[in-house]
């Protein structure tokens, strides 16, 4: 089970693309809302590694998701993926999920500070997974998709911003870290709504 697993976290979620681009993520917004909230140096603590662990584990956990939401389209258009031609099964990344799920719920349980916005991350996570409870609506329609499932990275921002206040023991919501949140949520928008456009001719129904 570990070398499909390997083989899985290898072809659809590199580690040499994710480590990087999670912690510039992370630690930018980390540091802009400390920066903007605060005229003494910039504080890296403990809770900082687990909001970092919590956002890497989201992601992940979020790959792993799409592919039990996506299971006859893969098989469709995605053939030669890890999962649809046999290397790995889907126990294998069921197993793996629930070690991600298991893990960032203990270390937030760890930090009970961050248990409000991290609930209210699951809970978005969970909401997404289903569909938001209207999947023939939803799944059927890019532009509900794109409404519903992209404010995903935007409350995964608000978790960030929430460990960083935390940090310096800030607890309310200014004007300049809700722009900071909207300047690392608008980008991943257009990248999410670029990648879906189809050159012609290759467009998929």
């Amino acid at each position: 089970m570990e070398k499909r697993i390997w083989i899985y976290i290898r072809e659809m979620f590199p580690l040499k693309v994710y480590l990087p681009y999670v912690t510039l993520l992370y630690f930018g917004l980390f540091f802009a809302v400390q920066a903007l909230n605060q005229t003494s140096g910039l504080r890296i603590t403990p809770v900082a590694i687990t909001g970092w662990f919590t956002a890497f584990g989201i992601l992940l956990l979020l790959r792993i998701l799409d592919e039990f939401k996506d299971v006859d389209t893969d098989r469709t258009l995605f053939p030669k993926r890890s999962l649809p031609r046999g290397a790995v099964k889907y126990q294998d990344i069921k197993v793996l999920c629930g070690l991600i799920f298991i893990a960032i719920c203990i270390i937030n349980i760890l930090n009970s500070q961050l248990l409000v916005p991290f609930g209210i991350l699951l809970g978005y996570v969970w909401l997404s997974f289903n569909w938001f409870l209207l999947k023939k609506r939803i799944s059927q329609n890019l532009i509900l998709a794109l409404v519903t499932h992209q404010p995903l990275a935007l409350v995964l921002n608000l978790y960030v911003a929430a460990t960083a206040l935390f940090v310096i023991s800030v607890q309310t919501l200014s004007l300049e870290t809700v722009l900071a949140i909207l300047a690392f949520f608008f980008p991943i928008t257009a990248w999410e709504t670029s990648r879906k456009i189809r050159a012609y001719g290759k467009e998929t129904a």
